[in-house]
C-alpha cells in the first residue's frame, strides 16, 4: 500500500474525518471487477432500496467501502459492495475499497454468506436462501463449519450434524434448515432455466410458494409449472408494446409495482383451469384500459 505524509490541517473534526476519509480512499488504488457467481450469491435489494442507496451516496458518499479478494492471478473481485459499486460506476464518484485475504474461491462464497447472513435487512425468504446454501456446502464439504472457532465453540462442537449446528448459530430448529436447504436447491434450478425468476423470487417481486420451490427440489413439481405465469407476462407486455409505450412515468411505475399481482393472478387463472389465450385476452384488455 502507497505511503502518505499527513501534513498537519487546522479544521474542525468534521474536515479532519474528510481529509483522512480521502486520504484512504486514495491510499490504494486497484481495479475491481465482478464475478458472476459471487454476485448472484447475494439476494438482490428492491427498486426502493436501490433508489435509497443512491440517494444516501449522492449525498453523503460511499461510508463502508467496497471489500474485493484477489485471486491467483491477480483478479480483483468485489465480495461485498456491488450495488455500491454499479451506482459509484454510472455516477463517476470514487469509493474508498478495502482487501479482504482469503484463501481460495470457496472461502470468500463462506465469507460472503456469513457476511450476509448477519444483516438486518434480509426478508425471510433471502435468509432462508442463504442459510440454505450454508447448509448444502457444508454437506457436500465445500464451505467451512460455521461459527467453531468463534463463541460458544464448546457447544457447536458437541452438535453432531450440519443441521444442528447451523439451527443453533441461526436460532432456528434443525428442521427449519433442512427446508432451507431445499428452498435455496429449488432456486438454483430455477436459475439455471431462468436467472432473472430466481432474483424477482429473492426481491419479492415474483410471489411464488415456498412450498412449490421446495418440491421442484425434491423432484415433486415441474420448474415449468412455476415459470408458466413469467413467460405469460413476458408475452403480454410483449404483445401490448405499443400500448404502453406512451405511459408516462407514473403509469409505468404503476406497471413495474403491479408486476407482483400480475403474477400471482395468472398463477390463480392456471390454477383454476384457465388456459394461456384466455388469459393473455385478460390482460391486454385490463393494460389498455390503464
Amino acid at each position: 500500500m502507497a505511503k502518505f505524509k499527513v501534513k498537519k490541517i487546522n479544521a474542525t473534526e468534521s474536515s479532519k474525518t474528510e481529509d483522512i476519509n480521502a486520504i484512504v480512499s486514495m491510499a490504494e488504488a486497484v481495479t475491481l471487477d465482478i464475478n458472476k457467481e459471487l454476485r448472484d450469491l447475494i439476494p438482490p435489494l428492491s427498486a426502493s432500496e436501490l433508489a435509497s442507496l443512491e440517494e444516501s451516496i449522492i449525498a453523503e458518499g460511499v461510508r463502508d467501502p467496497i471489500c474485493y479478494w484477489t485471486n491467483a492471478k491477480g483478479v480483483n473481485y468485489i465480495i461485498d459492495g456491488h450495488n455500491r459499486f454499479s451506482i459509484c460506476s454510472k455516477l463517476g464518484l470514487s469509493y474508498p475499497t478495502k482487501k479482504i485475504d482469503l484463501p481460495d474461491f470457496e472461502a470468500v462464497k463462506d465469507w460472503m454468506l456469513v457476511l450476509q447472513l448477519s444483516r438486518r435487512n434480509l426478508t425471510p425468504n433471502q435468509a432462508s436462501y442463504l442459510r440454505g446454501l450454508q447448509y448444502t456446502r457444508e454437506k457436500k464439504g465445500i464451505g467451512r463449519p460455521l461459527g467453531l472457532d468463534q463463541n460458544n465453540s464448546d457447544k457447536l462442537s458437541e452438535l453432531n450434524t450440519t443441521a444442528d449446528r447451523l439451527a443453533f448459530k441461526h436460532g432456528v430448529t434443525s428442521r427449519t434448515i433442512e427446508r432451507d436447504a431445499l428452498f435455496s436447491t429449488g432456486l438454483e434450478y430455477i436459475s439455471h432455466r431462468d436467472p432473472q425468476v430466481k432474483k424477482d423470487i429473492l426481491a419479492g417481486i415474483y410471489k411464488a410458494r415456498k412450498s412449490d420451490i421446495q418440491a421442484i427440489a425434491q423432484g415433486k413439481k415441474s420448474i415449468d409449472d412455476l415459470l408458466r405465469p413469467v413467460v405469460i407476462e413476458e408475452d403480454i407486455l410483449e404483445s401490448n408494446q405499443e400500448v404502453y409505450s406512451d405511459f408516462n412515468e407514473t403509469q409505468i411505475r404503476k406497471l413495474i409495482l403491479a408486476k407482483t399481482k400480475i403474477n400471482t393472478i395468472i398463477g390463480q387463472l392456471i390454477h383454476v383451469g384457465i388456459d394461456k389465450k384466455t388469459i393473455k385476452k385478460i390482460f391486454s384488455e385490463e393494460l389498455k384500459n390503464k
